[in-house]
């Protein structure tokens, strides 16, 4: 349904959407566990801290693509998804 919502919306498939919402948790829980912030307060900073980030893969990456070819979204989307999913390993 995500996929669904976001190409009705964007035009674009983005198969890193769900990419974000665990960069968002991981945000809340070192607020939490570094700063000592309540999850709730956490959750506030997350939400600022990935629009922030959602804003820049938008206007970096996402903007370039959306008149290429559905084959260079699902290249750049997959291949953000990999980024983000690696970097949350580390």
């Amino acid at each position: 349904m995500g996929l669904t919502l976001v190409f009705g919306v964007m035009g674009i498939v983005n198969f890193a959407q769900a990419e974000f919402l665990t960069l968002g948790m991981f945000v809340a829980y070192f607020a939490w566990k570094f700063l000592g912030l309540d999850p709730l307060i956490g959750s506030f900073l997350s939400f600022v801290v990935i629009f922030g980030l959602g804003v820049v893969v938008q206007m970096t990456l996402i903007q370039r693509v959306l008149n290429a070819p559905p084959v260079a979204q699902i290249f750049v989307t997959v291949g953000l998804l990999i980024v983000i999913e690696n970097l949350t390993l580390i």
